[in-house]
C-alpha cells in the first residue's frame, strides 16, 4: 500500500502542473426572461475586458476562440447564427471579454517545494500569479436586458502559447447549464 501512495503522489502533481487549474467559475440567469423560447443569436467579440482586468495583445485572440466554442455550443443547444444580411435578426447577443493581472493566490493545499538542497519545506504563503478572466454576458436583444451572466478565472503563463484546452474547458463550463432551446 505504502508504495502505491508514493507512486501516486508524484503522479497528482504532475498532473497538476501539466493542467492549469480553473480558479472559479459560475454561469446562470439573472434576468427573467425565458431565453429557450428565443431561437437565433450573434457573437460580440471581443467586447473588451472584464472590470480590473486589462487587455493583451492575445485577448481578442482568445475572444474569438471563446466566440467559435460558444457558437458551437449554442447550435448544438438548438439555436442557430443569425443571419448578418438580417433575413434572420438575432434574438440573443453573446458579449465576450477577456483580460489577466496579477494576483497573490494562496495555495488550496500545502504542497513541498525545494527550500535547498537539504529538504522541502511547505508552501503555505501567497504567491504571485498571472489570472486570466472570461466573462460571457447574453444579452436579450429585444429588451436589452443581460439575461445570462457567466464568468471564469484560470491562472495563465502568459508567456506560454494560448492553451487551447482551457479556452474550451473554461468556456463549457460557463455555458455547462445555459438553456437549451424549446
Amino acid at each position: 500500500m505504502k508504495l502505491r501512495v508514493s507512486l501516486l503522489a508524484p503522479a497528482l502533481v504532475l498532473l497538476g502542473v501539466a493542467c492549469s487549474p480553473i480558479l472559479d467559475v459560475h454561469g446562470g440567469a439573472v434576468a427573467p426572461v425565458d431565453v429557450s423560447s428565443r431561437s437565433t443569436f450573434t457573437v460580440d467579440a471581443p467586447a473588451g475586458s472584464p472590470p480590473g482586468f486589462s487587455g493583451s495583445d492575445r485577448s481578442a485572440d482568445v475572444a474569438r476562440r471563446v466566440a467559435a466554442i460558444a457558437a458551437r455550443l449554442l447550435t448544438s443547444k438548438g439555436y442557430s447564427v443569425a443571419d448578418s444580411s438580417g433575413a434572420k435578426p438575432a434574438d440573443l447577443r453573446l458579449e465576450i471579454r477577456v483580460g489577466r493581472r496579477d494576483e497573490k493566490l494562496a495555495p488550496v493545499f500545502p504542497m513541498p517545494r525545494p527550500s535547498s538542497p537539504g529538504g522541502y519545506v511547505e508552501a503555505t504563503e501567497a504567491d504571485d500569479a498571472r489570472v486570466g478572466a472570461l466573462v460571457i454576458d447574453v444579452v436579450d436583444v429585444a429588451s436589452g436586458l443581460i439575461v445570462w451572466h457567466g464568468a471564469a478565472r484560470v491562472v495563465i503563463d502568459p508567456d506560454a502559447p494560448i492553451d487551447d484546452s482551457l479556452v474550451e474547458r473554461s468556456t463549457d463550463a460557463i455555458l455547462a447549464t445555459f438553456p437549451a432551446r424549446r
